[in-house]
């Protein structure tokens, strides 16, 4: 007798059982005897037979299923959308198909981006900082640590807040073969832009300074 349950038989496994249903009944005449010898119910062999005899076939009747929602030029509107485009995002993507008339789940858009094998990298911070640079930062705050409270407040902070010098998101969808972005930091930006800079040491957090009275080049 079949099993009740658990997962469904493949589909080719299934034809063959028919076909030898089909070939044991032309031999014994008998459902009960066909299917203790393949190991199935009655049933089954019934409606074999009864397939054979009206529609000359084994395989199921095609099914129509669920229509595919993501089309092959929905496809290549999300890959426009997001591969290799700066700022480019699952929402922003989803924005841009609602205007065009095709609503998507962030899921959705998603799923075919993992199934066109892109992924969301975000640009490598270059140049990193020295060992000259990160030496003199760390003897700052050496030199400051034991400073009154109020000295140490009129010219540093310590929020531990993190502020964006550069121009946004700049993450990338992309291929894993493809070369990863980079950022590169600017001395323009530098001078202009308010910048911190922190150090975390085992058990002990130093403060980052405001670089306001400092040259942010010589550190």
């Amino acid at each position: 007798m079949g099993k009740r349950g658990g997962r469904k038989p493949h589909p080719d496994s299934q034809i063959a059982k028919r076909a030898e249903a089909w070939t044991l009944y032309g031999e014994y005449h008998n459902y009960e005897e066909v299917a203790r010898r393949i190991q199935k119910s009655p049933h089954f062999v019934k409606e074999t037979v009864r397939r054979k005899r009206e529609e000359n076939r084994f395989s199921d009747r095609p099914r129509s299923g669920r229509p595919k929602k993501v089309t092959r030029r929905i496809t290549r509107k999300i890959m426009k959308y997001l591969y290799n485009q700066k700022g480019a995002s699952l929402r922003k993507t989803r924005a841009k198909l609602i205007q065009d008339g095709t609503p998507l789940s962030l899921d959705t858009i998603s799923r075919v981006a993992h199934r066109n094998k892109i992924r969301r990298y975000k640009p490598m911070t270059k140049p990193k900082l020295t060992r000259e640079q990160q030496t003199a930062r760390l003897n700052w705050a050496r030199t400051h640590v034991d400073d009154p409270i109020d000295r140490v407040f009129s010219y540093t902070f310590g929020d531990e807040k993190r502020f964006v010098i550069c121009d946004g998101d700049t993450a990338r969808w992309l291929r894993p073969t493809d070369p990863r972005p980079v950022r590169r930091k600017s001395k323009d930006v530098l001078f202009r832009c308010p910048h911190r800079f922190t150090h975390t040491i085992p058990e002990a957090i130093v403060f980052g300074c405001d670089m306001v009275c400092l040259d942010p080049f010589s550190l």
